[in-house]
């Protein structure tokens, strides 16, 4: 299963944000998205690095089981790493996009055991904007691509706007995911 979530909270602040707190974004299939974090401070696995990588979050337009059409500049291929295999071409609105120009992200342990990527992005304002207007809109123009270069790792339904900039992925490769956005 993989999940995006808005990085954890301080202790003192987690109890206000979980009541406060509704499901941010669903990705399709079985995964979702919420706004408030499983782990507790201090549960990383020590692996933190500057975001080497060209990524991307763009709104997306239309999805396609076929392969993106040759020349098609706003379509991108599906990544080995995105978990939905059956989208093979998403097409993105290149007018509605946050280019991640700096930022961290961080390998770390969940309350289960399970690995997450951390991302800390600069873009905050920008991702808040993006993530607001998509949540407003039907599916499918309701997902944002994630995307390594010209590749897209994961499409998120947004049910809601992120604010904050810190964003936590899990499910699939966590480990494959840090070391593309790590460089």
């Amino acid at each position: 299963m993989t999940r995006l979530r808005a990085r954890p909270l301080p202790r003192r602040l987690a109890a206000a944000a979980l009541a406060a707190s509704a499901l941010a974004i669903a990705l399709t299939g079985c995964s979702e998205v919420t706004t408030f974090g499983a782990t507790s401070e201090g549960e990383s696995s020590g692996q933190t690095a500057p975001i080497d990588a060209v990524l991307v979050l763009a709104a997306v337009a239309s999805l396609s089981p076929d392969a993106c059409a040759d020349g098609a500049g706003d379509g991108f291929a599906s990544s080995p790493l995105n978990p939905d295999q059956t989208t093979k071409c998403t097409t993105v609105k290149l007018d509605e996009k946050v280019e991640v120009t700096g930022g961290t992200v961080e390998l770390t342990t969940d309350s289960t055991g399970g690995q997450v990527v951390m991302l800390d992005i600069d873009e905050a304002d920008e991702m808040a904007e993006l993530t607001g207007a998509v949540a407003e809109r039907e599916a499918p123009e309701n997902q944002i691509a994630i995307m390594i270069g010209r590749e897209v790792v994961s499409a998120p339904v947004v049910m809601a706007k992120i604010d904050g900039g810190e964003l936590q992925i899990s499910g699939g490769d966590a480990q494959v995911l840090f070391d593309a956005l790590a460089g």
